[in-house]
């Protein structure tokens, strides 16, 4: 899917559950995202709306965060 390819924002997204799943660990990023999903439902589950929140900055232009040094300290 070329349009997904050069969707930066997407990239960006994905890029944040990688510092989750880094900080969590593999079984605890897992058992968690499930979890959340089930529980809350995808758009209320805590993970993804990190996500969705580092993105829509990442989209506007917002200035430079640390991401894995927040998700560590935050999640």
């Amino acid at each position: 899917m070329p349009s997904v390819a050069l969707d930066l924002r997407l990239h960006f997204h994905e890029l944040v559950h990688v510092s989750q799943w880094n900080a969590l660990g593999a079984i605890g990023f897992l058992q968690r995202y499930i979890s959340e999903v089930q529980t809350l439902g995808y758009a209320e589950a805590p993970l993804e709306k990190i996500a969705y929140t580092f993105d829509y900055h990442f989209a506007q232009g917002g200035q430079k965060i640390d991401v894995p040094s927040y998700i560590e300290n935050n999640i």
